[in-house]
């Protein structure tokens, strides 16, 4: 099925950027420095209330419900997870590298690179909202594909195209052409980051057990965005200025980000249960003493099939 809940992230982007546009647009320098600014942290808090009040009127899944009533609930699950499956974790901490850094890459780092080279900062911003608009309706559908043919053909795939969209997204933006540029990013952002965002929603975690599920994905995406994504744009604008104003310092950073997860996901396993003949890849242990056996050897036996 699709991935609907991967859609908050692009469109956390959208949204204040787009109401800021308009902000910019119909009122004068004066009254956006004196309040119009505002607007947007007001209304930032009315969507932490939206947020709120969903999350405590959503149900635990059924596995993780099935869990506690078993006490399958490990006191140690980080220990679990390093000592039965340090593939998927390490693994997929590298898997989020492509992901978390072209995001910046695309919708930050170029923005700043387009004034940089005297071309309007502006109308990339416009090519970057037109392009998350794109990719707002390709996540779904990139969502379900993986139920299809599998999380890891559609995130190798889109791992892939970002590697190849490095280089010609700096010929793009010193194009200056709006034509060319969202094209680019419309490429960028709504087959290659969705494509790498839309699987990680079930395929992260689908990687470990119930018991240990939640530290999982934390280890996994925390790290991972805080490795890849955090330093980011202040890594990528120091390289730029070692060299120069040369973009091929940075590209060889992008790169070698998005290269570590395409290795990665070369000795990464197929999670999709449609893949798998139905069978899920990781044991959700339905008692509490018979989660350590389970689990050393769950990973290993799916990975064989």
């Amino acid at each position: 099925m699709g991935r609907p809940v991967q859609l908050g992230s692009p469109a956390a982007y959208l949204i204040p950027t787009g109401l800021f546009a308009l902000l910019t647009t119909q009122l004068s320098d004066e009254a956006f420095l004196a309040w119009g600014w505002r607007i947007p942290f007001l209304l930032s808090s009315l969507v932490v209330v939206i947020g709120l009040v969903i999350r405590l009127r959503i149900n635990e899944s059924e596995t993780f419900k099935a869990a506690k009533e078993t006490q399958a609930a490990q006191t140690a699950p980080v220990k679990l997870l390093l000592r039965n499956n340090r593939r998927e974790v390490f693994g997929g901490l590298f898997t989020k590298f492509v992901e978390a850094a072209v995001f910046p890459f695309y919708t930050v780092f170029l923005v700043a690179y387009a004034k940089d080279q005297g071309v309007d900062s502006g109308m990339v911003l416009n090519a970057v909202l037109i392009a998350i608009g794109a990719e707002l309706v390709m996540i779904p559908l990139l969502g379900r594909l993986t139920d299809r043919v599998g999380r890891r053909p559609v995130y190798l795939a889109a791992a892939v195209l970002n590697l190849l969209l490095v280089v010609p997204a700096f010929k793009a933006i010193q194009t200056g052409d709006m034509a060319v540029i969202v094209l680019l990013l419309i490429a960028g952002l709504a087959l290659g980051h969705a494509g790498t965002y839309a699987p990680q929603a079930s395929y992260f975690p689908e990687l470990f057990p119930s018991a240990a599920r939640y530290s999982g994905i934390s280890i996994v995406w925390q790290f991972g965005s805080m490795l890849a994504s955090g330093p980011f744009t202040v890594v990528a604008t120091a390289l730029l200025l070692a060299g120069d104003g040369s973009f091929t310092w940075v590209a060889v950073y992008v790169a070698a980000l998005i290269a570590v997860s395409i290795v990665a996901l070369f000795f990464m396993p197929e999670t999709a249960p449609g893949r798998r003949g139905g069978r899920e890849y990781a044991h959700w242990p339905q008692a509490a003493h018979d989660t350590t056996a389970s689990d050393e050897t769950a990973p290993i036996d799916a990975g064989r099939h």
